[in-house]
């Protein structure tokens, strides 16, 4: 498969695929590489740089986290951004044609940075025109685990200046101004070109944006990626409670647009998941124009 004999990784390289999908993914993060639909890239994937490629989970914490650390149970634990589970290597658990399974559980090195005992299982399978992954955390511990997750898609774009999504969002944190509230045409990278009488509005990606939307209230949301493409990403709102919006430049060849969470709330405000229990997610990604 060319997609496959393309694309280099970190770990070990699966694909699953159909007549019109081709996924890559990497076991190192148990991290979608690359997506193409009918032979078109949704991803966007950089060789040199594949680590802001594709799509990294954010397990167990979107975001920084205050002065690095985790609070967990009275003690301070180091936590880098976006978490720790995008830097570890996963074991296959299943694989098909059109699915994959990986599962990462907690052992010595992740007990130093998150004391809680877990397994981490990660379904990829083909849909129509996308995927869907089934994220599960399985607290295996004795006591309450809490989560603030988030899943960062670096999506391909075919021109940067014609990119637009869909929100209910009328403010968001602007992680290029200390994450200070703020009105979405306030921030100077959204423009709003539709406003309809119940509260969803299109807006312009401008500029270099770092927002995070504020009730952003979608199940599905629409992205155009500078063409007639459109790409919907279909998410929880009570489970991801921002949408962040980013790129590293205004001629970047990818937008991320993300189904998040609050920073910092890992440490006041995130998912509590109750000992021996476990918190199940869905989210998709798919072409509907």
């Amino acid at each position: 498969m060319e997609i496959l004999s393309k694309t280099k990784s970190i770990g070990t390289t699966s694909h699953i695929s159909n007549n019109e999908i081709a996924v890559v993914l990497d076991s190192h993060g148990a991290k979608a590489l690359s997506l193409e639909h009918t032979g078109s890239k949704v991803l966007y994937y950089d060789p040199h740089d594949i680590s802001h490629s594709g799509m990294p989970l954010c397990f167990p914490n979107f975001g920084p986290l205050e002065n690095g650390e985790l609070i967990a149970n009275g003690k301070h634990f180091k936590m880098g951004q976006h978490g720790f589970i995008r830097d570890r290597d996963f074991e296959i658990k299943h694989k098909s044609a059109d699915s994959i399974t990986y599962a990462l559980k907690s052992d010595a090195a992740s007990l130093a940075v998150f004391p809680f005992e877990f397994e981490f299982t990660v379904k990829y399978s083909i849909i129509r025109n996308g995927i869907t992954m089934k994220l599960i955390m399985e607290n295996n511990s004795q006591e309450i685990m809490t989560i603030a997750p988030g899943v960062h898609p670096y999506f391909a774009v075919d021109n940067p200046m014609e990119i637009f999504l869909n929100t209910k969002a009328e403010i968001g944190n602007n992680n290029s101004d200390g994450y200070r509230e703020m009105e979405l045409e306030e921030s100077g990278v959204f423009r709003v070109t539709s406003d309809n009488k119940d509260g969803l509005k299109t807006v312009h990606v401008q500029g270099t944006p770092d927002m995070h939307l504020i009730n952003h209230g979608l199940k599905k949301t629409n992205v155009t990626i500078g063409s007639t493409r459109t790409i919907e990403i279909i998410s929880d709102p009570e489970v991801f409670n921002r949408m962040a919006v980013w790129r590293k430049a205004t001629d970047s060849k990818f937008i991320c647009v993300e189904p998040a969470f609050k920073q910092n709330a890992i440490n006041s405000g995130g998912i509590e998941i109750a000992a021996r229990k476990q918190f199940v997610t869905e989210l998709s990604i798919c072409v509907v124009g």
